[in-house]
């Protein structure tokens, strides 16, 4: 992973596979692929503060905020960060730590975001998800069916 400046690492360098960089609020983390999305992946963490949530914008500017730009800030792809991952909660006594996977996050994110108030637009533009697939992934127990759809059909009256 590689720290860098907006115009560095929008269009990565040839001997990048990502770039993450802060601008305002947001968090950006691009990546030269990823699994379903082989012409490249921009995703934005917005901040999270004031929130229950945890903050992963301010999280990194708190640990990689004086890094130097253009230097690598960790040197392990994500299968091995993933495995890693999965020890240490493991290592702590998380139950069904091994059923944890990327799609995980992006599940919760989405989760997260139909609790928060966000229309499906923007949850599936936040999880660069192509359909409305990503409702099979809610968990249902923590999301209020009933904000999700009053959500929808709000952004709906705007058409």
């Amino acid at each position: 992973m590689w720290k860098g400046e907006v115009s560095d690492l929008i269009k990565l360098p040839d001997e990048r596979d990502s770039g993450i960089f802060v601008e305002g609020d947001t968090m950006h983390l691009v990546l030269r692929t990823r699994k379903h999305r082989q012409e490249g992946s921009h995703l934005q963490f917005r901040c999270a503060c004031g929130t229950e949530r945890f903050c992963a914008k301010c999280e990194f500017q708190i640990h990689f905020g004086k890094a130097e730009k253009g230097k690598k800030l960790w040197d392990f792809n994500s299968g091995q960060f993933l495995k890693e991952l999965k020890e240490q909660l493991r290592h702590i006594g998380v139950a069904e730590y091994d059923w944890l996977s990327w799609k995980s996050f992006r599940a919760g994110r989405a989760t997260e975001m139909a609790n928060d108030g966000y229309g499906l637009g923007q949850i599936l533009l936040a999880g660069e998800w192509r359909s409305v697939s990503f409702l099979r992934y809610l968990d249902i127990e923590k999301v209020n069916p009933c904000k999700l759809l009053s959500t929808a059909i709000d952004e709906s009256d705007g058409e």
